[in-house]
């Protein structure tokens, strides 16, 4: 009997202290630089570009890290989204060589994020963990418009929840997978005049 209660009361001491363990806050670096190879455009244009934000969270919010308080284990990037990517969005056009002066009137580039949520289960062991990523592409030229969503999502079983390291590694390499995607789709390329 007395056996029975001390491996009771340890049972419980040791839910009590897991249950309180928070997993604590992560700040990560998104790259700005562009993935995309240089090309040449078939007209030379300068180009006017905008990035919007449409979640309705904080500018520097990527997700939550899960565990027992998922809302008070978040993942901030170090600069709001908006300017890490405007910046790679300025590189790339710089690398289709749409910029600078021209006769012609600018190509106007808008990208909406749409989605760019990380995400870990719930509870005191953290096992998976999940990150999507939406950006959509405006391009208007004169009279003509162009617009295309893209979505990529991809879930990962960890052992543990990830190092800041980790999660910076794996949103950056799906960024640039998704940047490449979008740079090298035939009907963006042909709607900024870029074959």
């Amino acid at each position: 009997m007395h056996k029975r209660i001390t491996s009771l009361l340890v049972a419980g001491m040791l839910a009590s202290s897991l249950g309180g363990c928070v997993l604590s806050s992560q700040v990560i670096e998104l790259s700005p630089q562009s993935n995309i190879t240089r090309t040449q455009p078939q007209t030379q244009r300068a180009a006017m570009i905008r990035v919007e934000d449409q979640r309705k969270v904080k500018a520097t919010m990527v997700g939550t890290r899960g565990g027992t308080d998922p809302q008070s284990s978040p993942i901030v990037a170090s600069e709001p989204l908006t300017s890490t990517l405007t910046t790679r969005l300025q590189n790339t056009m710089a690398l289709m060589g749409l910029g600078g002066t021209s006769a012609y009137e600018p190509i106007k580039v808008q990208m909406d994020i749409t989605a760019f949520n990380y995400s870990c289960n719930d509870g005191v062991l953290v096992n998976e963990c999940s990150m999507e990523m939406g950006l959509r592409i405006t391009v208007l030229d004169g009279g003509k418009s162009f617009y295309k969503p893209f979505l990529v999502k991809e879930t990962r079983s960890v052992a543990t929840a990830p190092a800041a390291s980790y999660n910076e590694e794996w949103i950056n390499t799906m960024l640039d997978d998704l940047w490449k995607r979008i740079f090298t789709d035939s009907a963006v390329r042909q709607s900024l005049g870029v074959m």
